[in-house]
């Protein structure tokens, strides 16, 4: 995996990978598609964490990370490319 294939939040001295990017059934264990959507957005860990669960008018109010779920991943893409730090 490269470095954008899954965000890592630093809590103090430790590092926490959040739940809900992980995927059993995907072949690297997380969610298809998101290394390349992480990589699309120019924003700092937080913003990505916080666009990717909430829900988007784009995206027929799905989270960004449940349309990658539904294999939405050139609309996510779409989307991604708009994200950038405030």
């Amino acid at each position: 995996m490269h470095s954008n294939a899954l965000l890592a939040i630093r809590d103090g001295r430790r590092i926490r990978y959040p739940r809900w990017q992980f995927d059993e059934t995907s072949a690297n264990g997380v969610v298809t598609g998101l290394d390349i959507v992480l990589a699309a957005m120019d924003a700092s860990t937080f913003r990505k964490a916080a666009w990717l669960i909430k829900p988007n008018r784009h995206l027929d109010d799905l989270a960004p990370i449940e349309a990658l779920r539904l294999g939405l991943l050139a609309r996510v893409y779409a989307e991604a490319k708009t994200v950038a730090s405030s």
